[in-house]
């Protein structure tokens, strides 16, 4: 058996998703912010082939290293996205290998970026930039991935969309 990769460049590497259609490989995703911390998870759901509700599910997320480490990859059913969040199920288990937080399918042209090289290696250094991170964080979310910020309600873990400042642009020095 060999092993599996441990993080998203590894992984694409690994599959040669470059070379595989969109069509053929589901992305979901989020990005949590907290304090000055974050919490970046994907998802990516390869069906067993093309009309099956089955395949392989892997959970990627943020990691001390600064990169997107494969948490967990297993034989689950087809995402489902409903109320509270993206349900991925273990078949024949009652437990759900990710629930209760508000994923959504990736825009192809995110997919596009995570694939290449160069994007991916550019949003992956500046997540790890505090200052970079303040200007990446804006694209992302307008590039069809979700980024949520989170709230504390009486002890609970609650979610909402991220709204981001307007740049100040005119503290820019003309000519530099």
């Amino acid at each position: 058996m060999s092993s599996q990769p441990a993080t998203l460049e590894g992984y694409i590497r690994t599959l040669r998703l470059q070379l595989v259609s969109r069509s053929e490989v589901e992305w979901w995703g989020l990005i949590v912010l907290k304090d000055s911390t974050f919490e970046f998870h994907l998802v990516l759901f390869e069906p067993d082939d093309l009309d099956s509700n089955d395949g392989k599910s892997s959970l990627f997320g943020w990691n001390e290293n600064g990169n997107l480490g494969l948490h967990q990859s297993v034989h689950t059913n087809r995402p489902r996205l409903e109320a509270d969040g993206l349900k991925i199920t273990v078949p024949g288990q009652t437990n759900l290998f990710v629930g209760g937080l508000p994923f959504k399918q990736i825009s192809a042209s995110m997919i596009e970026a995570f694939l290449d090289d160069w994007h991916r290696l550019k949003i992956l250094t500046a997540l790890n930039n505090d200052d970079q991170r303040r200007k990446v964080l804006p694209w992302l979310q307008a590039n069809g991935l979700s980024v949520y910020r989170q709230l504390e309600k009486a002890g609970r873990r609650t979610l909402e969309e991220a709204v981001f400042p307007p740049e100040f642009d005119f503290l820019e020095e003309p000519g530099v």
